[in-house]
């Protein structure tokens, strides 16, 4: 589930150790908090990433964590895919992929990530809304994806990306995700709310690296508009409330529609609608000219309507627009749609033959 009862970060001033001092929060996930921290020996700052599961525990007065009642094992549970997650990131290393230095374990009763300060701004903070164009994203969309396809091939994935994630240095995009990997083949369900898909909220299964590519895309979403999409949760129903960001006028002047499509499309949804890989985000990217315009990825109306039989029936929105009967019986979201007639990318008629995109 969706939780927007985050746990009350540590002050600037405290010390979680006797060695490291708080100098302002950064930002805030589903497991844990980020700080710009001093490094009182070493007369350096460093970025603090405090275990704090939003789940499961809480900020008691003194300042330490403590277990939500009743939630004492899934604390512990936490805490150690938490260790692990982080022994994990030891063995990774990419050049767009900011590396852990050493951890330890907090006067507060939880554990700490130190990694060096990367020269830069988090990205939501380096680019405008306002002033943000193609050119500058576009690079830093493929350098993510990178990122993505390393850790995929070593049968990783982020457990929560968010814009806290990524850091933005002289052009070149550093993503901090130590204590934020899990292996490919574990089913997540936490989030931060509007970064989250909907396979993760319902709790009904289908995750896997679409789920990755929603919240790759949310993040981006949410540098070029400034805001998080609409959560998950809010999109279902007859009416999808999210605006596909290529139907909207004045982000055209910036940025093409096909870069506008590939955003909208990893945002579909229901988990079939999006890419359903990394690479073959990135192929969109590099093989249509820069001139030209792809079809509106996602309809107007949205995704939340499902009509007819549990084959899938008749179906507004969510990425393909409309489509009729999209297969066999005990079709659920998140399972793949069969091919049909399709016109343009936005209606798919059962059966063979396909028009258009």
């Amino acid at each position: 589930m969706e939780n927007n009862n985050m746990p009350v970060p540590l002050s600037p001033g405290m010390w979680p150790d006797e060695d490291y001092e708080i100098k302002k929060v950064i930002g805030q996930d589903f497991m844990s908090i980020s700080y710009l921290a001093h490094h009182t020996l070493l007369d350096c700052d460093v970025l603090l990433r405090e275990f704090m599961p939003a789940h499961c525990a809480y900020r008691t007065p003194d300042g330490m964590i403590a277990p939500l009642p009743g939630m004492e094992t899934v604390l512990q549970d936490s805490y150690n895919e938490f260790v692990e997650n982080m022994r994990l990131f030891f063995s990774i290393q990419h050049p767009h992929l900011s590396s852990l230095k050493t951890a330890f374990c907090g006067l507060t009763g939880t554990i700490y990530g130190v990694q060096s300060i990367a020269e830069g701004k988090m990205l939501s903070a380096a680019i405008s809304p306002s002033h943000s164009a193609e050119k500058i994203l576009l690079p830093i969309l493929e350098q993510a994806l990178d990122v993505l396809c390393y850790l995929s091939q070593k049968k990783l994935c982020p457990i929560d990306l968010t814009p806290q994630c990524f850091v933005l240095a002289d052009k070149e995009l550093k993503m901090n995700l130590f204590g934020n990997v899990k292996c490919e083949s574990e089913v997540s369900v936490a989030g931060t709310p509007g970064y989250t898909p909907v396979e993760h909220v319902q709790g009904c299964g289908g995750a896997g690296i679409w789920s990755v590519i929603y919240s790759l895309g949310a993040v981006f979403y949410h540098i070029i508009t400034g805001k998080a999409p609409t959560p998950a949760t809010d999109r279902l129903g007859k009416v999808d409330p999210y605006i596909p960001l290529a139907s909207q006028p004045a982000l055209q002047s910036r940025y093409s529609l096909h870069f506008l499509s590939a955003l909208d499309k990893a945002l579909s949804l229901w988990s079939e609608d999006r890419w359903q890989s990394y690479s073959d985000w990135q192929q969109a990217l590099k093989q249509i000219p820069k001139d030209a315009t792809l079809p509106m990825a996602g309809g107007v109306v949205g995704g939340g309507l499902r009509l007819g039989g549990s084959g899938g029936g008749l179906r507004l929105g969510g990425g393909t627009g409309l489509s009729l009967g999209t297969g066999a019986g005990g079709a659920k979201p998140g399972a793949a749609a069969s091919p049909g007639l399709r016109l343009g990318g936005g209606m798919n008629l059962g059966g063979g033959l396909k028009l258009g995109r």
